[in-house]
């Protein structure tokens, strides 16, 4: 899978993309955001601050539009679900933006997320369900290139890739 290996979705542009150009990596490509898990006014923030970023590095607005939804469904999940909205914990963000490449990973010391929960949770997706439940990955399948979840005991991670050529 050429280097993919454990992702559990990536598209056939993530698999054609170059790699990423030094040249593109200096000060201003590379953030990192901290969100209270209990904070819908930090997630807000955060998410108006990665905007801003994705905006600044690509004109394109619809890829940055989808990067931001997938990264506002990571954090939002990983308040929810795997942190309980306890005001004691935090959901951190890595964000790698070039005019090539937005590259996130949100992560906290919360439950982890196995893979293959995570392909069930893309496979059993209904369109026509009527709940508000189920549909983050989907979301975050539809607006990336790849999905990768490392598998580590005690810290639970999302990585993200977009392509943007």
């Amino acid at each position: 899978m050429d280097g993919l290996e454990g992702c559990i979705h990536t598209t056939k542009k993530s698999h054609e993309a170059q790699g990423i150009n030094p040249e593109d990596l200096n000060e201003d490509s590379y953030n990192v955001y901290v969100v209270n898990a209990a904070s819908k006014k930090g997630l807000i923030r955060t998410l108006e601050s990665i905007e801003k970023k994705l905006i600044a590095k690509n004109t394109d607005p619809e890829s940055v539009n989808e990067a931001v939804h997938a990264v506002s469904e990571i954090i939002r999940n990983a308040q929810e679900h795997s942190c309980k909205f306890s005001p004691g914990k935090e959901v951190h963000v890595s964000l790698l933006a070039t005019s090539k490449y937005i590259i996130a990973g949100v992560g906290n010391k919360g439950t982890p997320l196995s893979n293959d929960k995570a392909k069930e949770l893309i496979k059993n997706y209904d369109p026509n369900s009527t709940s508000s439940r189920g549909r983050g990955f989907e979301i975050i399948k539809r607006a990336t290139d790849i999905i990768y979840i490392p598998q580590e005991e005690k810290y639970s991670e999302i990585i993200i890739g977009k392509i943007l050529e």
